[in-house]
């Protein structure tokens, strides 16, 4: 059998490996006979919808788990795909595990199967551009959130992208803070200057040319860090790891984490490294997709899927797939019913 993560952000990989080794255990002394049944749906998905902290695949979650518990059944996974992977895979999948009953699997893998398909449209994301994000946060008593996810490192983006951070900078906006950005050349000028000094830099936008260019800006080094840090949240808690050398830099009303490896900002240690504390920020632009809201997304007041360009944007329509299976949904009109 194939047992996954019921999480995303994956915070279960404790619970997931214990039921693996249970199971298996079982199988050992004869207790258990998984048979197991799958289904690949024509239906694909972007991570910020396939989020389990949020509807609907929060509710998708719960039925799963109650799946689980019924007599004959053993475990189920839902595998939403990878999205940005031109396979011809690449999609949902489901499995379904019983005790020795092969229809009972079926039958389980259809009722999922059937219930994602039920929820396609509303398993495409919405998305929010910067202006708008702006003024939302401007309207909004606590903290807002804007998940820069087409710049996404964890899904291959360079990180420095500075479309997001040049819009708030134009605004004049007050009290925003963008991170992490991969600029490690800045870095090492700030390191230079050190903390407290004010010095012109052309920020980010390095990589290529599909994240935005460099913002050529005055800029105050408010902080300096070695980067390293130890994870708070579940996603990780305990573990360390390094932004390498890293510097707080304050242009206007923006606060901007500069890095010289990149990260996703998933956990409040790294805005720790520079001793950022963010109760007061009203924007806080971040380059992750879903990963950020097992820690960070609890402390704020509404969350935003940024409309920005990149090679990570969650937008069927900027990518020209040759190898995903055909005919499939939203590529493809279909109805299934």
């Amino acid at each position: 059998m194939i047992i996954g993560y019921d999480t995303y952000p994956h915070v279960d990989m404790r619970e997931r490996g214990e039921e693996a080794a249970g199971l298996i255990a079982r199988i050992v002394r004869g207790e258990v006979a998984p048979c197991q049944a799958y289904r690949q749906l024509p239906l694909l998905t972007m991570p910020p919808m396939q989020c389990t902290l949020r509807e609907p695949m929060q509710a998708v979650v719960d039925e799963l788990h109650a799946l689980e518990s019924e007599p004959g059944m053993l475990t189920a996974t839902i595998a939403m795909g990878f999205p940005f992977a031109d396979i011809h895979d690449m999609g949902v999948t489901v499995l379904a595990t019983s005790d020795g009953d092969p229809a009972l699997a079926e039958q389980a893998v259809e009722r999922l199967a059937r219930r994602l398909w039920e929820l396609r449209e509303q398993l495409q994301p919405k998305l929010t551009t910067i202006e708008e994000a702006m003024e939302i946060a401007k309207a909004e008593e606590g903290l807002v959130i804007f998940a820069d996810g087409s710049d996404n490192p964890g899904g291959g983006a360079p990180c420095d992208g500075t479309v997001a951070l040049r819009a708030l900078i134009d605004a004049d906006f007050q009290g925003a803070v963008v991170g992490c950005l991969y600029d490690p050349e800045t870095v090492e000028q700030a390191s230079r200057a050190g903390e407290g000094a004010t010095l012109q830099v052309q920020l980010g936008g390095k990589t290529d040319n599909r994240h935005g260019s460099p913002i050529a800006t005055e800029v105050e080094v408010v902080r300096l860090s070695d980067g390293c840090f130890r994870f708070h949240g579940a996603m990780a808690q305990g573990l360390e790891d390094t932004l390498g050398p890293a510097a707080l830099l304050r242009m206007g009303g923006v606060e901007v984490l500069v890095t010289t490896l990149r990260r996703q900002l998933i956990d409040r240690a790294m805005l720790e490294t520079v001793d950022l504390d963010f109760s007061s920020c009203k924007l806080l632009v971040l380059k992750s997709a879903v990963h950020f809201r097992a820690d960070i997304g609890p402390s704020s007041a509404v969350i935003l899927d940024g409309d920005t360009p990149g090679i990570h944007r969650p937008d069927f329509s900027c990518f020209d797939y040759h190898n995903v299976r055909r005919p499939v949904y939203p590529l493809d009109e279909l109805n299934l019913e």
